[in-house]
């Protein structure tokens, strides 16, 4: 991910996808962007596209086995923990 202005980044994530023998499955490929809108919450246009094992998600061309485009979410941050007031010094 890079920061392409402000709040604002730009990303592509590649990952593969094995069964237990971690054999390949599928190649999946997540581009897009996402502008931090608050402290706690992102806001992302991302693209999903699904490859099978035999298909190059770059080369010029390929279509994917599936593609979920312009997919908009908000996320936002769950506190798990309140966090430590002061913050705790780190020992060593």
């Amino acid at each position: 991910m890079i920061r392409v202005q402000g709040n604002e980044f730009a990303m592509t994530a590649m990952a593969y996808i094995t069964d237990a023998d971690l054999n390949l499955q599928w190649r999946s490929l997540i581009s897009g962007s996402i502008v931090q809108t608050g402290p706690d919450t992102l806001e992302t246009d991302l693209t999903l596209a699904l490859f099978t094992p035999d298909q190059d998600p770059f080369a010029e061309g390929t279509v994917p086995m599936m593609d979920l485009s312009g997919t908009m979410d908000v996320c936002q941050r769950i506190p798990i923990m309140a966090p430590c007031v002061p913050t705790p010094t780190p020992e060593g």
